[in-house]
């Protein structure tokens, strides 16, 4: 019997959460087309072996958010079952997640659906990346 979609996203074997906090390791990162030093692969390497993997960002900063999405993208390399939380979509939103990864509604409508505007308010071009 085929579980769920939510219940599959919790059994998956890497789940990343994206989340407000400062990071604990403080790392330059480099962009995708640029080689990664090897403390930086290392980390990737170790975290990709992990069950949860949380991002933290300042909301408002571009670099935090490219960052996060280099190392999800690297991360994703290496482990393509991912599951990803991100806390301006609360838990009654996820229909419309689901709609919007499936290409049935626009960007647009995603943002009206979960009331992005209203409930975060930070810069929706900072978190689509994620999501597209």
């Amino acid at each position: 019997m085929r579980q769920p979609r939510s219940s599959q996203l919790w059994s998956l074997g890497l789940g990343l959460l994206l989340a407000c906090a400062v990071p604990a390791v403080s790392l330059q990162w480099f962009s995708a087309s640029s080689a990664m030093n090897v403390e930086q692969k290392a980390l990737v390497d170790r975290w990709s072996t992990a069950q949860v993997v949380y991002l933290g960002e300042t909301h408002d900063s571009k670099a935090d958010h490219k960052a996060q999405l280099d190392i999800l993208k690297q991360l994703y390399r290496r482990q393509s079952q991912v599951a990803i939380a991100m806390e301006m979509f609360q838990r009654p939103y996820q229909d419309a997640l689901d709609r919007y990864l499936a290409g049935e509604i626009t960007e647009a409508q995603l943002q009206k659906d979960t009331e992005y505007y209203q409930r975060w308010g930070f810069d929706w071009e900072f978190y689509a990346p994620i999501l597209r």
